[in-house]
This record gives structure tokens, C-alpha cells and sequence, in this order.
């Protein structure tokens, strides 16, 4: 399959990139979650720089990547445990 060319509005910066036709509408929506973030900050907090909302964003979704992450295989280790006492 060919990469669709799309453009995308992150934080009030259009962005143009390539993705898998599967993979738009995950982007699609991971943008407008970062969006709802960078808004969130930008109304509870004092009048900053642009960027600076747009990093506070992308360490909140870091440390939520990074939690998932662990979440994930913490869920495999169990779940290799249950496979093990189960075969026993």
C-alpha cells in the first residue's frame, strides 16, 4: 500500500506527513487528544510561549506512553504466570 499524504493541525502548526492508510485514524485521533491537551493547559495557565504548552503536552503524553508501557508488561509477566499454572 502507498503512504497517504496528509496535513495536520498540531497546536495551531500544520504539519504535513506521510502514514500508512491504517494508521490515519490513529493519528488522526492522537492529534486532536494532543490538541485537547495543549488547549487544557493553555486555559488553566498563565500566558506563556506557544511552545511551551506544546512541550507540557508531549511530556504528559510521554509519561502516559511510558505507563501503558509498563501496564503492559506487567499484564504479559501475568499472564505468562497464569500459561505456567495452567499447564502444570
Amino acid at each position: 500500500m502507498s503512504k497517504l499524504n496528509v496535513t495536520l493541525n498540531v497546536a495551531d502548526i500544520p504539519v504535513r506527513i506521510k502514514v500508512e492508510p491504517q494508521d490515519e485514524g490513529y493519528i488522526r485521533n492522537g492529534v486532536a487528544d494532543l490538541n485537547d491537551i495543549v488547549a487544557s493547559y493553555k486555559k488553566n495557565g498563565p500566558e506563556k510561549e506557544h511552545g511551551y504548552y506544546l512541550a507540557l503536552a508531549a511530556i504528559q503524553c510521554a509519561a502516559r506512553a511510558r505507563q501503558l508501557q509498563r501496564e503492559l508488561e506487567l499484564l504479559k509477566e501475568s499472564d505468562k504466570k497464569l500459561a505456567e499454572a495452567l499447564n502444570q
